[in-house]
């Protein structure tokens, strides 16, 4: 009788109330990245593609959940001029920068089951440039709110689009 007071249920809530959200305008030229930082959600990926390829600035918001991961592949990217740890960031400081970014990017190497800082760039109108992997294409509607591509050149690419296709409808 464990589940005798279950009751089903056909929408699972996301657990974020986007209408809270601040929505901003793309003021800054930097991107944003953020999450756990461990192999999954790739940020060696996004230091590469973002201040490697792109030759732009990336933010970092996240802490060591993986700290083997941490110290053998992020510390020294962390020591780039072009990325800003910003470490463990409160919730309303992740939506100021997210209202300010170009864009969130989001190049997981492992299937998304959901990705909450998706429904979270996007409630602030920072368009997402992301690998396509698990639920990620039910969040990221390419050439709408964000780019998806399948590789780190095409990330890149996808970056710039998505920045620019924003710029455009923000001036409509």
């Amino acid at each position: 009788q464990l589940f005798s007071e279950f009751v089903p249920s056909h929408v699972v809530y996301n657990g974020i109330d986007v209408s809270r959200l601040p929505f901003g305008e793309r003021a800054a030229e930097e991107y944003l990245w953020a999450g756990r930082i461990s192999p999954e959600k790739g940020l060696h990926t996004a230091i590469a593609v973002v201040c490697g390829r792109m030759k732009k600035r990336l933010v970092v918001c996240g802490r060591a959940y993986d700290q083997q991961y941490f110290d053998l592949r992020i510390a020294h990217l962390l020591k780039d001029p072009a990325v800003e740890y910003a470490g463990i960031c409160s919730s309303s400081e992740l939506y100021r920068r997210l209202c300010r970014a170009r864009a969130l990017v989001f190049p997981v190497c492992g299937d998304e089951a959901f990705g909450m800082i998706l429904i979270e760039a996007l409630g602030c109108g920072a368009p997402v440039g992301a690998f396509p992997r698990g639920a990620v294409p039910e969040i990221v509607l390419c050439g709408q709110n964000g780019r998806l591509a399948a590789d780190e050149d095409a990330l890149a690419a996808a970056l710039e689009q998505s920045s620019s296709a924003l710029e455009q409808i923000a001036s409509m």
